[in-house]
């Protein structure tokens, strides 16, 4: 969006990576259980969410920033535009906090 605003082209073809969550509320009770939190990143961006969860938990974060997938695309539009991708619109994400012995059951 901030391309055609500032009228500026890309080669990359721009694509929608979001994912329908309409079915997440929907799992067993077990795996519900399991996840300590869930957030919906959308245009509140993922620091912003991130912020958030550690300001209502009364908690600090440190975030691994490599271990964050971020499109090789998206990351160098948002290095030439001089924009953080954590803090870019997520539309179709989701943020889940659980333990680390759950991660692999929330991811599939």
């Amino acid at each position: 969006m901030l391309s055609q605003r500032e009228n500026l082209s890309f080669d990359a073809p721009i694509v929608s990576d979001t994912a329908a969550l309409h079915g997440f509320d929907r799992r067993d009770a077990g795996q519900r259980r399991r996840i300590a939190c869930a957030a919906r990143p959308d245009a509140r961006r993922l620091a912003t969410t991130l912020n958030e969860i550690a300001k209502q938990s009364n908690v600090g974060m440190l975030l691994q920033e490599s271990a964050i997938p971020v499109n090789p695309m998206v990351d160098a539009a948002c290095e030439f535009l001089g924009l953080d991708p954590l803090y870019v619109a997520n539309e179709g994400k989701l943020v889940a906090i659980c333990a680390a012995r759950d991660a692999e059951r929330l991811l599939q």
